[in-house]
């Protein structure tokens, strides 16, 4: 996983077992571990903040989903899931930005049928929206549509 601060504001994550401090008490929503995300404050850009994962080439042909449960400290947050080629000019394939509530959700986002191959690519969570504290468990990256976690 990479991570990037920018903007103004810094990022920093830790792998937890218990989701501290949390509004509404929840352990991580798949196995002992979860990410826990916390964010300073406001980028200049909310795309200035951010972390990532670079899965293998976005094949001719295939689409692809990415999905993640998110849960927020407390009120509400935002995050924008942004499966994207990882070089200039960075076009995303199906982004979509998301509002977290203090309980867990599973989020995702579908692309598109990719007519071409694409790499570099990354998955990309971009946070700098505003100060939050977050946790993300049970990131998936497969082919095809949709499928909800059980």
């Amino acid at each position: 996983m990479g991570r990037l601060g920018g903007g103004g504001a810094t990022l920093t994550a830790a792998v937890v077992t218990a989701c501290t401090g949390a509004a509404v008490a929840e352990g991580p929503i798949e196995g002992t571990y979860c990410l826990n995300v916390k964010v300073s404050a406001a980028s200049t850009n909310f795309w200035d903040c951010a972390f990532n994962v670079a899965p293998p080439t976005f094949a001719k042909g295939r689409k692809y989903t990415m999905s993640a449960f998110f849960k927020v400290k407390s009120g509400t947050g935002k995050v924008n899931m942004k499966p994207e080629h990882a070089a200039d000019p960075w076009e995303g394939y199906g982004e979509q930005q998301v509002t977290i509530t203090d309980t867990w959700a599973e989020y995702y986002v579908t692309t598109p049928v990719f007519t071409s191959d694409v790499s570099p690519t990354s998955l990309t969570f971009h946070v700098g929206f505003q100060a939050q504290e977050f946790w993300v468990d049970n990131v998936k990256f497969y082919e095809g549509d949709y499928v909800p976690s059980n």
